[in-house]
């Protein structure tokens, strides 16, 4: 482990750097261009192993790291940083619905976290803030961290920097308006919505991780009986059937992913208009039964 204090930057030439690690495409292309029009320098992953390669040989000032990521979960990720060197500066980045592990991550000494729907100003008043703390604990003298730029490239970058918040914002906006599916006042799902043959088949193949409060509706054009099946899904599922007014009327409770077989069909036995998928066990957990209503909103 590393005993060495951060270094900070006074100019461009400084190897000072940030490292943002994040699945979610969309967002780390708008944080990397709003980082990058300020100035700073900006390496940015989607696995939580690349980064840990990359800390290992080049160590950046800061790492924003994804709370919950499919491949490799932030908190296994942030485990392996502090394995690597317990004093690197890390951000998590938050969303809704994390705050159970967010108790992990203070147990693993992050150094703050930064919710990805907050204005990146935010997240950079953040970092000053880290260079100050971490300076007064060293000893030193903190120096900015944003090397200076001639005004026309802060312009170009201003202006890119103001297209990539408004994609941020129209994404964080889209992720807001999804759907729900609620069992009363205090269980909902938000849903994303596969009412397209193509979404239909695609389903949630694939996929190593869900969150435990999001999961997928299938919306048909009518009523009738629908199999469903796990080939090719790596997370076992609660498959809830119900009908036009919502009425669940058939369940398949921890359903198993198959194997390179011939998978099993699970199918309603009453027509059903819309069918639920969430991660298994959330029907026990819940006291979802058949006959029990539900409220897509």
């Amino acid at each position: 482990m590393s005993n060495k204090p951060m270094n900070q930057p006074q100019d461009s030439k400084s190897d000072f750097y940030i490292m943002i690690v994040d699945d979610e495409k969309d967002f780390l292309d708008s944080i990397r261009y709003w980082f990058t029009s300020q100035g700073y320098r900006i390496e940015a992953l989607m696995s939580g192993a690349e980064a840990i390669e990359m800390i290992k040989s080049k160590k950046p000032g800061i790492v924003f790291l994804n709370l919950q990521m499919p491949r490799q979960e932030g908190i296994e990720t942030l485990r392996a940083i502090r394995e690597v060197d317990d004093r690197l500066p890390v951000v998590m980045l938050s969303a809704f619905g994390e705050e159970e592990m967010s108790v992990d991550a203070y147990k693993l000494g992050v150094n703050g976290f930064f919710d990805k729907s907050s204005n990146f100003y935010k997240a950079e008043h953040l970092i000053n803030t880290l260079v100050r703390v971490i300076a007064r604990r060293h000893g030193t003298s903190p120096h900015p961290v944003t090397p200076r730029m001639s005004m026309k490239r802060r312009l170009l970058w201003a202006l890119i920097g103001f297209l990539a918040v408004c994609s941020l914002v129209l994404f964080a906006a889209q992720r807001q308006a999804s759907p729900q599916v609620c069992f009363g006042p205090s269980v909902c799902l938000r849903v994303e919505v596969a009412d397209t043959d193509a979404a239909r088949q695609k389903g949630l193949m694939y996929r190593r991780f869900l969150p435990q409060d999001r999961g997928m509706l299938f919306v048909f054009s009518q009523e009738g009986i629908w199999g469903f099946w796990m080939k090719n899904t790596r997370i076992p599922l609660d498959v809830i059937w119900m009908d036009s007014s919502g009425r669940i009327v058939d369940m398949a409770r921890n359903v198993e992913p198959s194997g390179p077989g011939q998978p099993p069909v699970f199918s309603n036995s009453r027509p059903a208009r819309y069918v639920l998928e969430a991660n298994a066990g959330f029907a026990d957990r819940n006291k979802i039964a058949v006959g029990d209503q539900a409220e897509i909103r």
